[in-house]
């Protein structure tokens, strides 16, 4: 059998059948995890026979298997969602509140954005890393407004997020964020997105992060207009929002959504689906 949804794993080796017919082996424990390569599959029953304990247990998921033993899939085991979109003189953020084990629905009450005076910080991926950058910026943040003696703006918080996750790209924070804001001088919208390592994604319409960026790429393409008014812009993301975690079992039961103007934000929190 060569499949790449095909899973087995015993006594915490665990065996990763590809199409390539090539088998990866990995060892999981609680203090270390060791690779041990790629394994031809001509040799795989010579293996097995050497190790009587190792057992082959099919399951198949809709997941791509092989994705939970790259380091890189840390950032989408708790999952979330979040989106940013702009309107006219105008700027919404909104985010899902599940807090998850993959499958495993921990808490429907975590909310994923956070304000640091005028910008809005949104925090999608590993939910550990979501709080302590969380907590990073807000040290950061109250920092440069002692030495500045100003708030921060929404250019310079996205520049000092980018610098900040790029300074551990050796061993980067699993997190996807999105930064949102009205500029005070000039009263423009700013939204931007970000990698785990910093990479600074601008854009004019909207921003996604979380494991239902897909299905917030249609929705959101689907319905954003430029232009849109405050109560517009409410509706247009929540219901992009809604309709997208409603597609992903990895985020939704409720949603914060938040509309930021020059002079006012209002905070909404929407009732969603509880399964």
């Amino acid at each position: 059998m060569s499949s790449l949804g095909a899973w087995q794993s015993h006594g915490g080796l665990c065996l990763e059948l590809r199409r390539d017919s090539r088998v990866a082996l990995q060892r999981e424990s609680a203090v270390d995890r060791k690779w041990y390569g790629f394994v031809p599959l001509s040799s795989l029953e010579a293996k097995l026979t050497s190790n009587p304990e190792l057992s082959l247990l099919y399951q198949y998921s809709s997941y791509d298997p092989g994705l939970w033993l790259e380091p890189s899939a840390n950032i989408l085991l708790d999952g979330g969602a979040c989106v940013a979109m702009v309107g006219k003189d105008c700027v919404a953020i909104a985010c899902d509140l599940r807090l998850g084990l993959q499958s495993l629905t921990v808490s429907n009450n975590f909310p994923k954005i956070f304000n640091y005076g005028d910008v809005y910080l949104g925090l999608t991926g590993l939910a550990t890393d979501v709080s302590t950058v969380s907590d990073l910026f807000r040290y950061k943040v109250n920092m440069y407004r002692l030495r500045e003696e100003r708030n921060i703006s929404p250019s310079t918080m996205a520049n000092l997020v980018s610098s900040s996750l790029y300074e551990r790209r050796f061993g980067p924070y699993f997190v996807s964020p999105v930064v949102a804001g009205i500029d005070q001088k000039t009263g423009k919208p700013f939204i931007c997105g970000f990698d785990s390592i910093g990479c600074i994604d601008f854009a004019k319409d909207f921003i996604v992060s979380g494991t239902a960026s897909d299905q917030l790429f249609g929705t959101c393409e689907g319905l954003w207009e430029p232009d849109l008014g405050p109560e517009d812009l409410f509706e247009t993301v929540s219901q992009a929002l809604l309709n997208a975690v409603d597609r992903d079992a990895l985020s939704g039961w409720g949603a914060h959504v938040y509309i930021i103007e020059k002079d006012k934000v209002t905070k909404r929190l929407l009732k969603g689906r509880q399964d």
